[in-house]
């Protein structure tokens, strides 16, 4: 939203009602954003959040040490954006068999989604 004054350094200018009380010649200003717009600290921690994937031990769905970093990471940035869900896409290149390899995906999206849920993230965010 945009608004006109006729004096740069006009108080009034944080009320965008006013634009119409004021005389020529006009100057512009912009109002004060209202909208949500994200921050660069937001975009920064989302970036850092999702640059890499998770690993885990071999055969297992236990999460290797150096990828609980990476959980944390990405607990900051949904901390930093509640309104955020995430959907966690897991593959597998260890096993041949399909089934073994599902459930070990499937075992091991859902350790993912437990560590955050214990780290406090509402696991309705989680998909």
């Amino acid at each position: 939203m945009h608004y006109f004054s006729s004096n740069p350094k006009d108080t009034s200018e944080d009320d965008p009602q006013n634009w119409r009380n004021l005389q020529s010649p006009l100057e512009y200003h912009e109002a004060p954003k209202t909208e949500a717009t994200p921050e660069p600290e937001v975009s920064h921690l989302k970036a850092e959040a999702f640059s890499s994937g998770i690993e885990f031990k071999p055969g297992t769905a236990e999460i290797e040490e150096h990828s609980k970093q990476q959980l944390e990471k990405i607990y900051r940035y949904l901390t930093a954006t509640p309104q955020e869900k995430i959907t966690l896409l897991a593959t597998d290149r260890e096993f041949t068999d399909e089934e073994l390899k599902n459930d070990l995906v499937y075992t091991r999206a859902l350790a993912i989604k437990q560590y955050l849920v214990d780290m406090g993230i509402d696991a309705s965010r989680i998909n």
